[in-house]
């Protein structure tokens, strides 16, 4: 029998530990039998499992410092956990703890305590007892009411209480005199108390994602604060005065209130100068400060839009109203990341092309007619989106954007691409949908990088084969139609699929199939059923002035004249002439200059022979798509209160991996279909 008089065997010696006790992760149960204390002070019972933390366990670990039960099922505490008269640090996050126990206010020398992510509704009436406490963890948890004594703690200097319920915050929070961070946010907090500006130490401060409609109208710790966040609020139409005496601000997120006007005063330009990280977006700032370029410091500029990915109408403005930047502009020597995108830009200062460092550039939906000649000096630019703006032509030097990988300039008014366009090797990217395109440019067979290009809704008038090295095409096809045996649509798939493979230009089949990277440039009532019209699919009207008519691939006619302009290569010969189908001759074509498919055996013409609905004429297949005309793959039916990508469309990039791993592009998968 050992001295606390428990039975010990050889078979069972005790477990004793002297400083270290390890036990994470590992599967092992705790009971309290046959575990010894000697003079550890570290106990680390991480992802155990545990249900309970039993007394005996509590009683071994006495002279303990640092007590870890990070990610177990623990639903409380034992109240011997106040006998740990020496405990620094007690680690509880990931657990279901619903409540504290009383004798936890007896860890006079308690440092960090932290519970983020378990179920706690209130705390403990006299948290002031807790005098010494420096850290504390609140995170995640279900918490709508504070007691006044949080604010009696006067140690405390990190406080987290984000992703709660909480609905107020204490006027004694002014009294937290050591208090330097505190996150508020994710929660339904209304107003913030004046008592909080009287603090004087905080370098950072999260307010984000509440109802604030106001902030405190005087700010003590202006002068050391480091970041401020307070996103998704409702402040404005002002910010107060103390804005302009953050001296030593390096991240200041504005983004999602209701500011409004000239908010950006000179002020900001001569003290905001250690600033790396601004976001305003999804405002109506109406300018940029003439000094702006003194920010020197400044390596990320956001005053765009609040929408990034999903599909925007061009009927909502979401950005701010921004009309031109100043010559000063170009000073920002440390800026990698500039979004102006949903602005009111017209044109770019020539000292535009002075920022070396930037990489990643969103100007779209603005109202740039033409870009500097300096643009091209941008040797660092990475991806660059220009679309749905009125640009007509592009630098004469713009090849010398080298490192370009992504481009967009969708929805402008381009007519050609300079010679030096074919320069940009690294190319992998190109969007030139719906521009005034009337012949594919040549340089594109220079692109040896490129692997998705969209040329789709350009007035292309002869369409020669042009192979560009890397692109591929997409064999997705719409659900054949009974009712069109004589159509690609009814036609046997593997058929189809072997024949296009011989096609002379893989790009001429891209074109040919409408193959677009992904369909963010369509609106809802694209993909909807034209209810004015008798006929079963929706025609498409192309803004490049071709009628919808002669784009109906739903007749014969309609593939004659798809083989007509699309085909260059003639493929007859490489069939027996007696297994051959082609369109009806006419003046402008023969059979023998048409693209010949393999006529489909007897059970695959009439594969179809049996069906009850042969002929009814549906607007759905199996599952309740509509298919569109021109041979584009079918898009779900009632989609204008979200976008849908088609089959064969890439979905929209995910701009926010642009933001955080420029060093790896492109981004594994990125372009892959969902």
């Amino acid at each position: 029998m050992d001295h606390k008089g428990a039975e010990t065997s050889e078979e069972n010696p005790p477990i004793c530990f002297k400083k270290d006790l390890h036990l994470h992760d590992n599967g092992f149960s705790l009971n309290g039998a046959g575990v010894h204390h000697g003079n550890q002070k570290k106990v680390n019972m991480n992802y155990q499992d545990l249900i309970e933390l039993p007394c005996g366990v509590i009683n071994q670990f006495k002279d303990v410092m640092i007590l870890a039960l990070n990610g177990n099922d623990l639903t409380c505490l034992p109240d011997s956990i106040g006998t740990l008269e020496n405990l620094e640090e007690l680690w509880l996050k990931e657990n279901q703890v619903r409540y504290l126990p009383e004798s936890i206010l007896k860890l006079k020398h308690l440092q960090i305590l932290a519970l983020t992510g378990n179920s706690l509704s209130c705390l403990l009436e006299d948290m002031d007892e807790l005098c010494n406490i420096e850290e504390l963890f609140l995170n995640e948890n279900k918490l709508k009411i504070l007691p006044d004594t949080l604010g009696c703690l006067p140690k405390l200097r990190h406080l987290d209480l984000s992703h709660n319920e909480l609905l107020k915050i204490p006027m004694s929070f002014g009294r937290l005199k050591s208090l330097e961070i505190l996150d508020l946010s994710h929660n339904h907090i209304a107003e913030i108390p004046e008592s909080l500006g009287k603090l004087k130490y905080m370098t950072m401060l999260d307010i984000s994602y509440n109802t604030v409609a106001k902030l405190p109208s005087k700010f003590s710790s202006a002068p050391v604060l480091r970041k401020l966040y307070i996103q998704c609020n409702m402040i404005g139409p002002d910010l107060p005065s103390w804005f302009h005496e953050l001296r030593s601000i390096e991240e200041l997120s504005l983004n999602e209130n209701s500011l409004y006007g000239d908010i950006f005063s000179l002020e900001m330009g001569e003290t905001m100068l250690q600033l790396r990280h601004l976001e305003c977006r999804g405002n109506h700032i109406l300018q940029v400060p003439e000094n702006f370029g003194n920010l020197g410091n400044l390596e990320y500029f956001h005053g765009g839009s609040h929408l990034d990915e999903i599909e925007r109408r061009q009927t909502f403005h979401n950005g701010n109203d921004f009309e031109t930047l100043p010559e000063s502009f170009g000073r920002l020597q440390h800026l990698r990341e500039l979004h102006l995108e949903e602005n009111l830009l017209e044109k770019l200062p020539e000292s535009f092309g002075s920022l070396d460092s930037l990489e990643v550039l969103d100007l779209a939906h603005n109202s740039l007619r033409e870009l500097p000649e300096s643009f091209c000096n941008l040797a660092s630019l990475r991806v660059c989106f220009l679309s749905q703006n009125f640009l007509e032509c592009l630098p004469h030097k713009f090849g010398r954007l080298s490192g370009l990988k992504d481009l967009r300039i969708a929805k402008n008014l381009l007519r050609s691409l300079p010679d030096s366009f074919g320069q940009l090797k690294d190319l992998q990217c190109l969007d030139l949908f719906d521009n005034r395109l009337t012949a594919i440019p040549p340089c594109l067979k220079e692109l040896t990088s490129l692997q998705f290009l969209d040329l789709d809704y350009n007035p292309f008038k002869d369409l020669e084969a042009v192979d560009v090295p890397l692109i591929r095409p997409e064999m997705s096809y719409s659900a054949r139609d009974p009712t069109l045996k004589g159509n690609w649509r009814g036609c046997n798939r593997e058929t189809l699929i072997n024949q296009l493979h011989q096609s002379g230009s893989v790009l001429a089949q891209a074109l040919g199939r409408s193959n677009s990277l992904w369909k963010k440039h369509s609106t809802s009532n694209d993909f909807q059923p034209n209810e004015d019209e008798d006929t079963p699919y929706h025609s498409c009207s192309n803004p490049s002035g071709s009628s919808s008519e002669s784009e109906n691939w739903d007749d014969e006619g309609g593939l004659s004249q798809l083989n007509q302009e699309l085909c260059t290569r003639k493929t007859g010969k490489d069939y027996p002439s007696e297994n051959l189908i082609a369109p009806p001759p006419s003046e402008e074509n023969s059979p023998s200059d048409c693209l010949a498919f393999p006529a489909p055996s007897e059970e695959e013409e009439n594969w179809d022979k049996d069906s009850d609905l042969q002929d009814c004429i549906s607007l759905y297949d199996d599952e309740g798509n509509f298919p569109l005309s021109r041979a584009r793959p079918y898009i779900p039916l009632r989609t204008s209160h979200c976008f849908i990508p088609s089959e064969s469309h890439m979905p929209q990039v995910i701009r926010a991996w642009y933001f955080r791993n420029l060093d790896q592009y492109p981004v594994p998968d990125q372009f892959a279909d969902p």
